[in-house]
């Protein structure tokens, strides 16, 4: 909690005191949150376990830009359809492509342990997987966007979408 407190924080302090590209603002933020991590960290060596994930959008003038690291999701549902638009950095995605491949049959991927491990993450550490990016077209009335954490898909994509699209 306190790692998630302290990278909203400072990404939010971060990207509204830079000018320039919004990318690049992200990008920059996303450094200085994890960088503010690694400060708590040096001191209070009972914080070194400490990290988070985290998933940041701005909207201007229907183009929508986001900045995550993690596995916490970002989708946009549009007509109905429910579209992931962020990366996933756990291994999930990686043993999907195992699946794929034929080296590992689906019930495997829903029972393996590894599945949810990050990839990347806020640690105070370099960041390995940073995912600034925005989307090709802009938002289309009735268009939802959706950001939360990865404990959401525990739910299936049908029944994220029928909760969103009745409330």
């Amino acid at each position: 909690q306190q790692a998630g407190e302290l990278a909203v924080k400072t990404f939010i302090e971060s990207f509204t005191r830079i000018d320039g590209d919004i990318k690049d603002c992200m990008r920059t933020a996303l450094e200085e949150a994890d960088a503010a991590i690694a400060s708590d960290k040096e001191k209070n060596p009972m914080l070194s376990e400490m990290g988070c994930t985290l998933v940041a959008v701005w909207v201007v003038n229907g183009e929508v830009y986001w900045a995550s690291v993690g596995d916490s999701p970002l989708w946009l549902i549009r007509n109905g359809a429910l579209k992931r638009l962020n990366e996933d950095h756990s291994m999930r995605p990686l043993l999907e492509g195992l699946v794929e491949l034929g080296r590992m049959t689906p019930e495997e991927l829903e029972t393996d342990k590894r599945s949810n491990v990050l990839r990347s993450a806020l640690k105070g550490d370099e960041l390995a997987l940073v995912d600034v990016s925005s989307m090709k077209d802009s938002l289309q009335p009735g268009d939802v966007l959706v950001s939360a954490s990865d404990g959401l898909e525990t739910l299936s994509t049908e029944a994220i979408r029928d909760i969103v699209v009745e409330n």
